[in-house]
């Protein structure tokens, strides 16, 4: 009895530990987006971003990976400014969580400037890579 009661704490502790080392990582994760998205990294952009990404902004523009990375690398679309509020996130499983944040984000599409208050929420898979953004849809919050 004592060693089954002993291999369930085990086990326990470890699905913990697992469970804390994933959302560390997915904490980094989202850090490194928003210094990608910040710095114009299209290095990192690719590795942080599912090729099945569904990019949405809060005017209804919509992007795929490939136009992400298209318009950061043209300078189309360019953050000046990403300063988060709270952010909140939700583990759905081992591999699939939910991020909501609130964002100030400044910055410029084209020749136009934007400064915006937003709701974002982030969806983020986990592989072999690591975790990516799958989907990305934000409102404007007044």
């Amino acid at each position: 009895m004592k060693r089954v009661l002993l291999l369930l704490l085990t086990i326990g502790l470890l699905e913990t530990t697992t469970a804390q080392n994933d959302s560390i990582e997915l904490r980094t994760a989202v850090m490194k987006l928003d210094q990608a998205l910040l710095q114009k990294d299209s290095v990192a952009l690719d590795k942080l971003l599912d090729k099945h990404l569904s990019f949405a902004h809060s005017n209804g523009w919509t992007q795929s990976k490939p136009d992400v990375l298209a318009d950061f690398r043209s300078g189309k679309l360019h953050y000046a400014s990403l300063e988060t509020d709270s952010i909140q996130f939700r583990m759905l499983t081992k591999d699939l969580a939910t991020i909501m944040l609130r964002v100030n984000a400044s910055g410029r599409v084209g020749e136009k400037e934007f400064s915006l208050k937003l709701a974002v929420m982030q969806v983020w898979k986990k592989d072999k890579k690591g975790w990516q953004l799958f989907a990305r849809q934000s409102a404007k919050v007044e």
